[in-house]
């Protein structure tokens, strides 16, 4: 990482995965504990096999969303296409709605779990939370 010698670790860190390729990504939920969701960025397939696909999907532990998701036991990642930064920039809140509901930013549908998936977007799991890890 050129330029990064005065910064600290962490600055190098964040310097170096900015240039890393990925998907914005929305994880939402919804059920006995609330509706909640939140914009991540740090999400991947970790496999295919066994009785059902496996995915890593990072909340900080911080987030508004995280015990939530973590109490409904689902949440959905809703993978936005290129045209839909609103809707990841609004639950970063960089973005805010007139009523203050992010939700009410763009349409939604109710997956099998329950958890709330934009009604277009590229792709979305709809997922249950198998284990959870605080880092």
């Amino acid at each position: 990482m050129e330029g990064a010698a005065d910064m600290d670790i962490r600055g190098q860190f964040l310097q170096g995965m900015s240039c890393a390729a990925n998907t914005v990504n929305v994880v939402t939920t919804d059920g006995a504990a609330g509706r909640a969701g939140v914009t991540v960025s740090a999400m991947a397939s970790v496999s295919a096999d066994g009785d059902a696909p496996t995915m890593l999907v990072c909340v900080h532990h911080l987030a508004a969303a995280a015990q939530t998701i973590l109490d409904n036991g689902c949440f959905c990642t809703n993978i936005l296409r290129d045209d839909q930064s609103f809707i990841s920039d609004t639950f970063a809140g960089r973005l805010k709605t007139e009523d203050g509901d992010k939700f009410s930013c763009v349409d939604w549908v109710a997956m099998k779990t329950g958890a709330p998936r934009v009604r277009d977007p590229l792709t979305a799991f709809d997922c249950t939370v198998k284990s959870s890890e605080r880092v």
